[in-house]
């Protein structure tokens, strides 16, 4: 009877190498960090377009509504200041507002009620039956500081027309990829991604309260 021999050393150590290498070629390929990146920005998209659906139901479905969660006097052109919300609220001072701007109740938006004193200052609850019942926030919401700002931010105009913005982070969505959202989205910001009814209210220069990617 013929007796079976098991690997040896070097064959088990060739395998190990085959292993290692083939290991090394699917983590390139799939390179996790940037699938992390695509999946946070799919839930941008997705925020984003439901935060804009969801004002617009309000819009239609309120008589008089407020995009300020006042009397549209903070709204551009409603005749008081120019104000811009956020999602991120940050540890230090605010952050530099373009010249006749300011960031509005910029420390506590971290609430994500929508009866209009959370973040995002529309009573979406007005609208009897609201599209959301809970504001969504940018999944990292780093804010302003550091290398990148990861947030929503939120304007609106005296024809109750609003903006939203947010950053992309995957090159598959921004700097030029096969599914750049931030240059084809018809806004004036060409890397940031906008929705909304009127994609020029927030002030075009992403160098006041955006940080991007190189």
């Amino acid at each position: 009877m013929k007796e079976s021999k098991g690997f040896t050393l070097v064959e088990l150590m060739i395998v190990v190498a085959i292993i290692a290498i083939l290991t090394s070629i699917v983590m390139m390929t799939l390179n996790p960090a940037r699938l992390f990146q695509r999946a946070r920005d799919s839930q941008r998209l997705a925020d984003l377009n439901t935060l804009s659906s969801a004002i617009g139901y309000y819009l239609i479905r309120t008589n008089d509504p407020v995009l300020d969660n006042g009397t549209n006097t903070l709204c551009n052109g409603g005749g008081g200041t120019r104000t811009l919300w956020a999602t991120a609220a940050t540890t230090g001072s605010n952050p530099t507002a373009p010249d006749g701007v300011s960031f509005g109740a910029w420390s506590s938006t971290s609430s994500v009620v929508i009866d209009g004193t959370g973040w995002l200052p529309v009573p979406l609850s007005n609208s009897g039956d609201p599209a959301i019942h809970l504001l969504p926030k940018d999944p990292v919401n780093g804010g302003p500081y550091g290398t990148v700002s990861t947030m929503y931010v939120y304007g609106c105009n005296s024809d109750y027309e609003f903006e939203i913005n947010a950053n992309l982070e995957s090159d598959d969505y921004c700097n030029g990829g096969d599914q750049d959202r931030e240059s084809t989205d018809g806004g004036d910001f060409s890397d940031i991604y906008e929705v909304g009814t009127d994609l020029n209210i927030l002030p075009a220069t992403s160098t006041n309260y955006f940080i991007n990617p190189s």
